[in-house]
């Protein structure tokens, strides 16, 4: 009865109905910020059916770094590469100080799990392996869906991943 009256409370008060599950109601930002580690994961394996979690990953918080929002703290090599473009490109260079300067006007909280898992390779070997997925926040008692779209596995986000695969 209490769940039925919270439900009601709010569909009526709350957000639109579709913006909100019952499963976020009882979930953590921990829980659900792994769970967007592991569809995110999931998406650059050969065989995302074989995955398999190792081990409960531990999740730590900190106060996050411009290094952290960009993928450099567990990258060195975009590091690099990212750095190159920047002192190319007035444009992009433009674009990572205006960057530079949101991000430094508001205090962030970087989110850090080391997943350890285990997948099939393209010839069906099961292969264990680990990945370090990250994201910054500036709300970091909340985990929203749009949120899962900028976590961060090994330093890529989706969008980096996708880019780097083309341009191999």
């Amino acid at each position: 009865m209490r769940l039925a009256t919270i439900s009601i409370a709010f569909a009526l008060f709350a957000a639109p109905v579709n913006a909100w599950s019952l499963s976020d109601l009882f979930s953590s930002y921990e829980d659900r910020f792994l769970e967007a580690c592991q569809t995110v994961l999931k998406q650059r394996l050969k065989s995302p059916t074989s995955f398999s979690l190792l081990s409960d990953p531990i999740v730590q918080k900190r106060p996050a770094t411009i290094e952290d929002d960009m993928g450099w703290t567990d990258n060195p090599e975009k590091r690099k590469a990212d750095k190159e473009n920047i002192s190319q490109d007035p444009e992009i260079k433009e674009v990572f100080e205006r960057k530079v300067k949101r991000f430094n006007s508001n205090q962030h909280i970087l989110v850090r799990a080391i997943l350890e898992y285990e997948a099939a390779n393209s010839y069906g070997a099961l292969i264990r392996n680990y990945a370090t997925c990250t994201h910054t926040d500036l709300s970091p008692d909340k985990f929203s869906e749009l949120d899962a779209l900028f976590v961060m596995i090994n330093g890529y986000t989706t969008n980096d991943w996708i880019l780097a695969q083309l341009r191999q």
